[in-house]
């Protein structure tokens, strides 16, 4: 489905705009399908009432003997720190175009004709939804995921040095120091896990939170499930580093701008106060 826009949503906050954004997914007979987590764009901040995407969000489907009313649930959000508000929902039926394009084979992808869609609370949604067929998909997805499998194996094998299942600190420590591109493969700072700092303080602390944050039950020791868990968070971890890193780079910035500017008010008051002498020795030789 590609979300073109949202036009006429009522105001959610009594302080501040809506931060909009619009997440989709599939539902069968009222219940949500196994077809993982719903798919959301990305947030207009301040937009208000109204807001414009053109954005292409994807949900897989495989079941070709689908007689139950499936439908596209798309969800208008209010999106806040802590939770989101629903701005209105409207559910798309999708039945009638799955069950035709699965049927005729010969056409590829099918569209449905209406692209503006009523919601519940006011206002409307535009999106285009599309079905496109591919039987490929599926067993492209399945190889991927076995080929990612495959890598954190291999990686997996030569942090548990011992082979017992389990992943110690110190087998994380001995990684860090001996196995080539440990920290690239895990997502952290290459730098602070490099094997020239691993024992230094600062890589001690980081380590331990390294380890804690991999080891999600508490249990001093971290299986295969926690180490595929945390690998497979490196994108959100690479996000939240970014973000920090241009957090750290603006403040840097501000810093030297304030610095700048206080040198700047300095050189100034020093002038004023010179030339403020030279005019008192000028009137002193006067008199």
């Amino acid at each position: 489905a590609t979300v073109r826009e949202v036009r006429g949503v009522r105001k959610m906050d009594l302080i501040g705009a809506n931060d909009l954004c619009v997440e989709i997914s599939l539902e069968n007979g009222g219940k949500a399908s196994d077809l993982g987590p719903p798919q959301k764009t990305a947030v207009k901040n301040g937009a208000g009432s109204s807001a414009t995407w053109d954005e292409t969000l994807s949900i897989m489907y495989s079941n070709e003997s689908e007689t139950k009313p499936l439908v596209l649930v798309v969800r208008v959000l209010d999106k806040d720190t802590v939770s989101s508000d629903i701005c209105g929902t409207c559910a798309i039926p999708l039945l009638g175009l799955l069950q035709s394009t699965f049927a005729s084979r010969s056409e590829k992808s099918a569209r449905l004709e209406q692209n503006s869609f009523s919601l519940d609370k006011g206002g409307e949604v535009t999106l285009d939804v599309d079905f496109i067929l591919n039987s490929n998909i599926f067993v492209e997805q399945r190889e991927e995921e076995n080929k990612q499998i495959l890598e954190l194996k291999r990686m997996w094998n030569k942090l548990d040095r011992d082979h017992d299942g389990q992943l110690t600190r110190n087998e994380l420590l001995e990684g860090f120091k001996n196995v080539p591109g440990c920290a690239q493969f895990l997502g952290v700072n290459e730098h602070a896990f490099s094997a020239a700092q691993i024992g230094s303080p600062t890589s001690v602390l980081a380590l331990e939170k390294l380890f804690d944050e991999m080891n999600a039950n508490d249990d001093e020791i971290v299986d295969f499930d926690e180490f595929r868990t945390f690998v497979e968070n490196k994108p959100a971890r690479d996000r939240a580093r970014q973000v920090e890193e241009h957090l750290e780079r603006q403040a840097k910035q501000a810093q030297l701008d304030a610095d700048r500017r206080k040198r700047l008010q300095d050189e100034q008051e020093a002038l004023a106060r010179r030339e403020l002498e030279l005019e008192e020795k000028r009137e002193a030789e006067r008199q």
